[in-house]
């Protein structure tokens, strides 16, 4: 499925995406996702940093 049919069939408070190999070059994605969750009215979306010590996200 589609991402956003993800996010919009959520039935909890948070939904958080992981994958070990992504390692993004820049943030452009991320800005992509914020300008998607407010138009679609989905909520907020939290900025996401690569902690590529421990290999995982920290949210914000």
């Amino acid at each position: 499925r589609e991402l956003n049919q993800i996010v919009a069939a959520t039935k909890g408070d948070f939904v958080f995406f992981w994958n070990p190999g992504f390692q993004p070059n820049n943030q452009s994605w991320l800005y992509e996702l914020l300008q998607h969750a407010q138009f679609s009215e989905i909520g907020a979306v939290s900025p996401i940093v690569l902690n590529k010590k421990r290999n995982s996200f920290i949210l914000r």
